[in-house]
């Protein structure tokens, strides 16, 4: 793979040894003469998943975002950039943290920034980082705005995904999947799961262990 820049920010915080790091790599632009096809996500023009992982594995920082630069005029997702993002064992479809940084990055180093822009995911669609002005304090603050998460692959209650899952939350948590306590759905995609509880379970109230989901290898989220 050719020469690359990678760039290190913490993310959410000012301080060296503070916040979330992530490293940055901003991709040459493509040859102009490239086409894209509508909806498509560009993989052909990043380099081989095998070296961005890599790469990612020996920078060995929480996420590396690789950004592709697009001409936004030609794309019908209107995006000025591809992004993909690697932890030092596998792919993310997205991450926060590392968006943030992306942002950033360019809206400190590109010459004539928009004030907007634009990010076309492997899975999502488009997110969006604005630069807006802080209502504290004589600064620029960057907003990020991820696409809502619809069509998510569900796990069939019942099912033997669906059995382990059951198994390690209730030894993680100590609450049965049962009445409210059982979630209303579960969602797998790549090595993510997504618990959706109903409101009336308490989730402030449960002492979580998250070493009994080691198991899994995956990130585990739950939300109600």
């Amino acid at each position: 793979m050719t020469s690359l820049t990678k760039t290190t920010y913490q993310a959410f915080a000012s301080a060296r040894a503070q916040g979330n790091p992530a490293a940055i790599i901003v991709l040459p632009k493509p040859d102009s003469s490239t086409e894209i096809a509508d909806g498509d996500f560009p993989y052909d023009l990043f380099p081989p998943a095998s070296n961005l992982q890599e790469t990612a594995r020996s920078i060995n920082l929480p996420m590396t975002a690789f950004a592709l630069p697009l001409d936004p005029e030609n794309d019908s997702a209107k995006a000025h950039y591809a992004v993909r993002w690697f932890n030092p064992v596998n792919e993310a479809p997205l991450c926060g943290h590392a968006t943030l940084a992306l942002s950033q990055h360019l809206f400190s180093t590109l010459p004539n920034a928009p004030q907007t822009l634009r990010y076309l995911t492997r899975l999502h669609g488009v997110a969006s980082a604005s630069l807006n002005q802080s209502p504290f304090e004589d600064a620029k603050l960057v907003g990020i705005e991820f696409p809502e998460l619809v069509d998510l692959p569900s796990v069939a209650k019942d099912s033997k995904r669906w059995r382990e899952l059951k198994g390690l939350f209730e030894a993680a948590s100590g609450s049965k999947w049962e009445g409210n306590g059982e979630p209303v759905g579960v969602f797998e995609q790549d090595q993510y799961f997504l618990l959706e509880f109903s409101p009336e379970l308490n989730l402030k109230a449960l002492e979580f262990d998250a070493s009994k989901l080691v198991s899994l290898f995956l990130s585990f989220k739950v939300h109600n």
